[in-house]
């Protein structure tokens, strides 16, 4: 199971291993990482707010946009 949503115009999925990946336009593919196979995502099980939520999502575009 997964859950497509966008946060500031980028494509981001839930996937039921409780991870947030960021993803290419329309959700075709996870967004290459240089630095890590799996690309952008981080763990949910310990975000128990939306702040921290909106916080790890803005700390995963950073990320990717310092890469850019």
């Amino acid at each position: 199971m997964y859950i497509h949503f966008k946060y500031q115009n980028c494509y981001l999925t839930l996937y039921g291993n409780n991870t947030i990946c960021l993803m290419t336009d329309q959700w075709e593919d996870k967004q290459e990482n240089p630095e890590d196979t799996k690309g952008y995502y981080f763990p949910v099980q310990k975000i128990t707010t939306e702040e921290k939520l909106k916080e790890n999502i803005e700390n995963l575009l950073n990320q990717f946009n310092s890469k850019q």
